[in-house]
């Protein structure tokens, strides 16, 4: 984002973009094999042991899983967002979307503080998990990420940091 406005989501700029943090995610899963990635409230997990765990998920070896994380319009997940935030140093606050006042409204409830607070001194990443019609649906329309939804989408700051905060404890987006 650039002085608060996202960049087109088909401009090349961000295709370039989502190509690096793509490679440092599955480069960081390699190269932490045998290290510790932080995850929440300072529990760590090492990469190849992460790594593991979601490629059986999918029926793959660790080393499958990783040459495909490495595929362009493959989506990442927990995994990769683990390894951002060791190699950014920076946490990566999680939200779903979630339907409020008898289905009138759309709040943002905090779903995963990856990185949280060990690099809380660095400035949080804030990122929304939802499904590939929000924000274009009524608040009983979406599906939360563990129930189908499949997109990470950025979340970018437009008002003060206290109405950040106030829909991060879960107020409705303005």
């Amino acid at each position: 984002a650039k002085h608060g406005r996202h960049m087109g989501m088909y401009a090349k700029e961000l295709e370039r973009r989502a190509s690096e943090l793509r490679k440092l995610a599955v480069d960081t899963l390699v190269d932490y094999a045998d290290k510790p990635l932080i995850m929440e409230d300072a529990e760590e997990i090492e990469g190849g042991e992460l790594v593991e765990t979601v490629a059986e998920q999918y029926g793959l070896k660790p080393n499958e899983y990783l040459d495909l994380m490495r595929q362009p319009r493959v989506w990442g997940g927990g995994p990769e967002i683990i390894a951002l935030v060791t190699a950014l140093g920076h946490p990566i606050h999680v939200y779903e979307p979630v339907c409020a006042k008898n289905g009138t409204e759309i709040h943002l409830s905090l779903s995963g503080k990856y990185g949280s607070p060990e690099f809380d001194h660095a400035g949080v990443i804030h990122v929304l998990a939802a499904d590939d019609k929000f924000p274009h649906c009524g608040p009983t329309e979406f599906k939360l990420h563990g129930e189908g939804g499949n997109h990470f989408l950025a979340l970018i700051p437009m008002e003060s940091d206290a109405a950040s905060c106030d829909a991060a404890r879960g107020g409705p987006i303005r």
